[in-house]
């Protein structure tokens, strides 16, 4: 669980566009049912918007998807070593639940 301070930080960072926070933690925004990378070029969503996620394997658990624009599971700290499918299965059936 990511606490509300470092939520704080880590939407200070996804405004800023720090590249330092690479692959520190990705996040989901609500509104859409993506996720992304901090430093994705996207329009930045509003706080109440935004779960943030360790890494991309949560994200997807949750039932994100991956951003078009920033391709977050191609980041190395992605989870497509622990679950190669995932990302393809993702993108040809993103309304299915995949199970576990």
């Amino acid at each position: 669980m990511i606490k509300p301070e470092t939520k704080k930080k880590y939407y200070k960072a996804l405004i800023d566009k720090n590249p330092e926070y690479e692959g520190v933690f990705f996040v989901g925004v609500t509104t859409t049912g993506v996720f992304c990378r901090p430093t994705c070029p996207a329009r930045k969503p509003k706080f109440e918007n935004c779960e943030f996620y360790e890494t991309a394997e949560q994200a997807l658990l949750a039932s994100f998807r991956p951003c078009k624009r920033c391709r977050p599971l191609s980041h190395p700290q992605s989870c497509l070593k622990t679950y190669p499918n995932t990302g393809r299965r993702c993108r040809k059936e993103p309304r299915e639940t995949v199970e576990r």
